[in-house]
């Protein structure tokens, strides 16, 4: 790695060379050709500075300048100037757009059929015709008619007759492609980025169906994608739009001086006001309050009334029925602001003997009467 990065080779050179050994010693391997495989363990790393760069994208703006670099009405022109327009608008890759055939185009019902046989993920899949795409369609088929040509290929060469690595005899081919983007480039004025080439328009149109939509599903089903993790690379940043967030976060969060304060409201009103759902927690198992004490039955829908020990006044949740004995409350000589229950009765019997009382009224056994202290 840090051989070859000192003889200028950028990480993605590094990575494609070191995937091409790994094949090769994984193919030896299985034909026995090989006794141990080094390079099967090995992973490539990159440093944090030499991080591997990913093709950028092109802007709206910069692909118009692009397009009209090229005149469609000339022999020379017209091909990279409808296979831009093409992956510009239906955001295909290089290789599928080159490949288009007539017989998958149905212009009546604006529908592109993209052939597996060409496509990089080996699926086939449609398409909706977009009407620049329908444009670049017309100009190929004028030419087609002023040429006389009958093969099937829509973007075809006349001077291409042999294939040439995975390109099909009459095509026409990516260097040409990419040679004319480039001279597009440097006349419209637009900067040369390193790796973007045709595939950028590829990314510019699914980040402009995440922009127009907001759904990354619809952006990678568009495009003919089908991994979402490719597409976290597909979608660059774009200040633009981070800058329109900002302002529209801040136009929210502005206070208007014209509008009338609210008066304060209690904790409970505020919540129902706001429709905010009330908890079970807070009406049911809320302590009672003093003033709501004073009302309580002498249980909780069959459940025994508490005593002593679990409520600070029992003499409140477990009042004494006619005729039973009153509890007399009495000062110690030592504290007179200090009252105490009188002798023999104590809050703890007074407590067993309701509870007891309650249980026989409901047809309930008794409990075994408690000695008091």
């Amino acid at each position: 790695m840090t051989a070859l990065r000192k003889q200028g080779t950028v990480p993605n050179q590094v990575s494609e060379c070191i995937k091409m050994a790994k094949l090769v010693y994984r193919w030896g391997e299985r034909r026995e050709l090989v006794g141990r495989n080094r390079l099967g363990l090995y992973r490539f790393r990159v440093a944090k500075e030499d991080r591997r760069a990913e093709p950028d994208e092109y802007r709206i703006t910069d692909f118009e300048k692009i397009l009209a670099q090229f005149n469609p009405q000339s022999s020379r022109q017209w091909r990279p100037s409808a296979v831009l327009m093409l992956i510009g608008h239906q955001g295909v890759r290089q290789r599928a757009a080159l490949h288009l055939r007539w017989d998958d185009v149905d212009l009546e019902a604006g529908v592109i059929t993209w052939r597996a046989e060409y496509d990089k993920v080996g699926r086939e899949w449609s398409q909706p015709i977009r009407d620049a795409t329908r444009s670049a369609l017309l100009t190929a088929l004028h030419w087609r008619e002023r040429h006389a040509y009958t093969g099937p290929w829509v973007f075809y060469s006349s001077w291409s007759s042999k294939t040439k690595g995975r390109e099909a005899a009459g095509v026409f081919g990516a260097q040409g492609l990419w040679k004319a983007l480039k001279n597009a480039e440097a006349a419209a004025g637009v900067p040369s980025l390193p790796l973007r080439s045709a595939h950028g328009l590829r990314r510019m149109v699914a980040g402009e169906v995440l922009k127009e939509t907001g759904d990354l599903v619809l952006a990678t089903h568009f495009i003919g994608d089908t991994d979402f993790r490719v597409m976290q690379r597909y979608l660059k940043r774009r200040d633009d739009r981070l800058e329109a967030v900002a302002k529209q976060l801040d136009k929210g969060t502005q206070p208007d001086r014209n509008a009338e304060t609210p008066p304060k409201e209690s904790g409970v009103q505020v919540l129902v006001s706001a429709g905010v759902p009330k908890s079970h927690r807070t009406e049911s198992n809320r302590r009672p309050l003093d003033y709501e004490s004073r009302a309580l039955p002498l249980s909780y829908g069959g459940v025994e009334c508490p005593g002593p020990d679990s409520n600070r006044d029992g003499s409140r949740h477990c009042p004494p029925s006619p005729g039973s004995r009153k509890l007399s409350w009495t000062s110690p000589p030592d504290n007179p602001a200090s009252p105490q229950l009188s002798a023999p009765t104590t809050m703890s019997s007074f407590a067993c003997a309701r509870r007891n009382e309650a249980s026989t009224s409901s047809g309930v056994l008794p409990r075994a009467k408690m000695n008091p202290r």
